[in-house]
């Protein structure tokens, strides 16, 4: 009789990192587990991270330039302004 196999899980654990780079310099990395949502990418990745890096950094401006993910649309998001 054969021995039995226990499947191997193709990803066990799955890390997502968020970065920006600008002509100015990188700004802090984000590391985080589990699914992006619209209300984490806004408070925690816009709101404390990429914000008040900008505002530092480009005092005099910036442009932010996104793709059209659903999170990047959502209403939350919208109202950050």
């Amino acid at each position: 009789m054969a021995a039995k196999l226990k499947p191997i899980v193709k990803h066990p654990y799955e890390v997502n990192v968020w970065a920006s780079i600008s002509k100015r310099g990188a700004m802090p990395i984000v590391i985080f587990t589990g699914i992006m949502k619209s209300d984490f990418y806004v408070e925690s990745i816009l709101r404390v991270t990429l914000l008040p890096f900008v505002n530092q950094t480009f005092p005099d401006g910036y442009r932010f330039q996104q793709d059209n993910n659903p999170k990047h649309k959502s209403e939350h998001s919208c109202q950050l302004g």
